[in-house]
């Protein structure tokens, strides 16, 4: 039997921009089988998608030894269709022939960190990533119907429960995260409007944050950093009144059930790939020259003030998370 094999491997985010793809492949062949391969760490978001019907997961660190033993499995599987939505070294070391690869744009992506200064149509825009994943399977103009959805144990979760208010304080890099003091400032000015709980999401390495912001007011306000499942924080996301987060993982999981809020945007920026989809979340940036300083993210500012975060003042994005919410 015809087996397709798609792989990304990280992160978070860019797995589930990849949900749209595995629904159209699945409709069109519901026979072929298709098996995700990811990180072991991401894996349980692709494991509840329906139209998955394998998921190949690798350890870190992954190795040449790895590598090998996931190509063995793939061929005893009968993969004889290859879909590269990772493109890096690693994943051509994997296939290095007879794969379909993502255009990664790493021409304009550099344009736009270290080019700012040339024309704009020398930049280009490569467009949001879930569109260029679908058009990589022939979906030229992918409409909103395809936008991702968030998928969790076969069950897609969507906005209306609002239980509660979620906050998401960390980010993978320290130019895409709202300053602690920042924070500090914005939860007394929520807690004077809201009288839900408030949750406080994120992984581990955002726990310590999360005890510190949480101290603030124990009784209303609980850390969950580093404590749920990506399944359960999705589940979290999408029973939440309304979301302030950055420019994270935890933004496409709400951003895909349509949770309304703000989006916090630094280092990056809209012509990376990775603004909001849909029209729930309001982004909140500064137009600043000297972004975007990175098409990932830095574990600093590079020249030391992060004002392109700073400056989004807590009383607007309170603001804007309460127009979000009036809109939906």
């Amino acid at each position: 039997m015809s087996v397709t094999a798609l792989l990304r491997l990280s992160a978070l985010g860019d797995i589930l921009l990849c949900e749209p793809v595995v629904r159209v492949l699945k409709e069109r062949e519901p026979r072929r089988p298709l098996i995700f391969v990811t990180k072991e760490r991401f894996a349980e978001i692709p494991r509840g998608w329906p139209g998955v019907d394998q998921v190949l997961a690798l350890a870190d660190p992954i190795d040449g030894r790895a590598l090998a033993k996931l190509r063995a499995e793939l061929a005893r599987l009968g993969v004889d269709r290859r879909l590269d939505l990772h493109n890096t070294l690693r994943s051509r070391r994997l296939w290095p022939c007879g794969a379909l690869r993502l255009p990664k744009h790493r021409l304009q992506k550099w344009l736009l960190v270290h080019g700012r200064a040339l024309p704009a149509a020398w930049r280009g825009d490569p467009g949001p990533l879930w569109r260029r994943n679908l058009r990589l399977v022939g979906v030229a103009e992918p409409g909103a119907e395809l936008r991702p959805r968030l998928v969790v144990d076969g069950r897609v979760l969507r906005h209306g429960a609002r239980l509660h208010v979620a906050l998401v304080p960390g980010a993978g890099f320290a130019t895409k995260s709202w300053p602690e003091e920042c924070w500090r400032e914005f939860l007394p000015l929520l807690l004077e409007q809201v009288e839900e709980p408030v949750l406080l999401l994120g992984g581990a390495a955002e726990r310590d944050l999360g005890e510190r912001l949480a101290a603030l007011a124990p009784a209303r306000v609980s850390n969950r950093c580093g404590a749920c499942s990506l399944s359960e924080s999705a589940r979290l996301l999408a029973d939440a009144r309304f979301v302030v987060c950055g420019d994270t993982g935890l933004l496409h999981m709400a951003d895909a059930a349509g949770v309304p809020g703000a989006a916090l945007f630094g280092s990056t920026v809209r012509e990376l790939g990775f603004f909001p989809s849909g029209d729930s979340l309001r982004v909140l940036e500064i137009p600043l020259s000297c972004r975007p300083c990175s098409h990932v993210g830095r574990s600093a500012c590079p020249l030391g003030h992060l004002d392109c975060l700073r400056r989004i003042a807590p009383r607007e994005v309170l603001a804007a998370c309460l127009a979000a919410e009036a809109a939906c």
